[in-house]
């Protein structure tokens, strides 16, 4: 099911929005949507962030850098074989 709503937005971010589209060859409303479901996983993701260190503490910079290491890997195909999480 789709659902149609009507926005306004600034023209300068209206054209932006048209290029960028145009230039991932997607339609504005592919586009728009791809764009909604990124921002929605970033807020899921922050939100559990907020969930862990409300239960476990803020999170270190060792694991900051871990987790940094880890997303690279896993985007790049490195293994991840024989890393440990740092000790808390």
């Amino acid at each position: 099911m789709v659902t149609k709503r009507s926005i306004s937005l600034p023209e300068t971010l209206a054209d932006a929005i048209d290029h960028s589209a145009a230039a991932a060859g997607l339609s504005v409303s592919a586009w728009v949507q791809q764009a909604a479901e990124r921002q929605l996983r970033i807020e899921r993701g922050l939100a559990g962030v907020r969930r862990y260190e409300l239960s476990e503490g803020p999170i270190t910079t060792a694991e900051a850098r871990e987790a940094t290491t880890r997303r690279s890997r896993l985007l790049t195909g490195v293994s991840l074989r024989g890393t440990r999480p740092p000790k808390r």
